[in-house]
């Protein structure tokens, strides 16, 4: 859009300009006794935005402060070389950033219309996160972790049920908003090095983040990911380094915890991708060169991701192949 009434014809930006400035003091600490590691971290926080209010007529500085404190206390203990538990609980602390505060426009790397809510909290959580992770030399590596965390203020951003028209088209609207919300999930992964050089490795991620007033999923919550690979590494020799070819499977679910009353197009279907990555490092005239292949898609699967906000308008990539040679450069003096 454009504003015709100004004095200076110019393009009304997504957010208004901003000057931040932010002081943090923090100090981490670590004990070890026996088969125990104890850690704390404590961290105060300072964060200014001078805001420079562009209007019609009258331009106007607004000045906003928030500060606050976060910590956190470790504790872990080593059942033995290979099994180690952990349980850690503290209080995170996060001031909103620009965008959240005075954005009120077009997004344009988005492709919608946001709006920003200045009088928004700075956001606070009490986390707790038990850890179990399993090691047996290189061969076996299992890492599973369950965290739930409260916010008395969480910020999100919100649909808007109805499309904004503008002289650009029309475009889908959000809002920035606060809330008090439980967020809880787990990741697990589990690797497995196999005879010959061969590997394969599995990824579960889940979450889970709620309202509590209205019981509602919060917009935009990751929905459940489950992906496989397996793979074969070359012992290195004297000419070839780092080489491995992998080839991945990753499913993702359907997001079906949605409010479609706000929702302008419903939540995508679940979809599975399949994705190769490959690798060589080599010496050529004694320089180090390495060669790699990335191919995206390969099915060429027809899918849109929900946390894209492109969703709205298009298809996520299709089947596509990066080539990459890498030289590092040595300058000596």
């Amino acid at each position: 859009m454009r504003i015709s009434d100004w004095s200076s014809d110019c393009a009304l930006p997504i957010c208004f300009p901003v000057t931040i400035c932010q002081i943090g003091i923090f100090n981490i600490e670590k004990w070890t006794y026996k088969k125990w590691d104890l850690q704390a971290g404590i961290r105060y926080d300072f964060r200014n935005f001078l805001v420079h209010q562009l209007q019609a007529n009258n331009d106007t500085n607004i000045n906003a402060q928030y500060h606050g404190i976060s910590g956190s206390l470790a504790v872990y203990y080593h059942f033995t070389n290979h099994l180690t538990l952990s349980f850690e609980s503290g209080r995170s602390w996060r001031a909103p950033n620009a965008v959240e505060l005075y954005s009120r426009g077009l997004h344009h790397g988005a492709a919608s219309i946001e709006n920003g809510n200045p009088n928004l909290n700075a956001e606070t959580a009490w986390f707790f996160s038990i850890q179990n992770v399993f090691t047996q030399g290189n061969r076996h590596f299992l890492d599973f972790q369950f965290y739930y965390r409260y916010y008395p203020n969480f910020n999100y951003l919100q649909p808007l049920p109805n499309l904004v028209l503008t002289v650009r088209g029309a475009f889908p609207s959000f809002e920035y908003k606060q809330t008090n919300a439980h967020v809880y999930g787990l990741n697990a992964q589990y690797s497995v090095q196999l005879p010959l050089g061969f590997f394969q490795s599995l990824n579960l991620q889940y979450i889970r983040a709620i309202q509590v007033q209205s019981k509602e999923e919060i917009p935009f919550t990751p929905p459940a990911r489950l992906s496989y690979a397996i793979g074969w590494k070359y012992l290195s020799d004297a000419r070839i380094q780092n080489a491995s070819i992998s080839v991945k499977l990753e499913y993702t679910s359907t997001q079906n915890r949605v409010n479609y009353n706000t929702e302008i197009k419903a939540p995508p279907k679940a979809f599975t991708l399949l994705s190769l990555d490959a690798h060589l490092q080599t010496l050529i005239a004694k320089q180090k060169i390495t060669f790699a292949i990335q191919c995206n898609n390969m099915l060429n699967t027809k899918y849109r991701d929900y946390l894209n906000r492109w969703r709205y308008f298009t298809d996520e990539a299709g089947a596509n192949v990066q080539l990459s040679v890498f030289i590092p450069l040595t300058i000596k003096s």
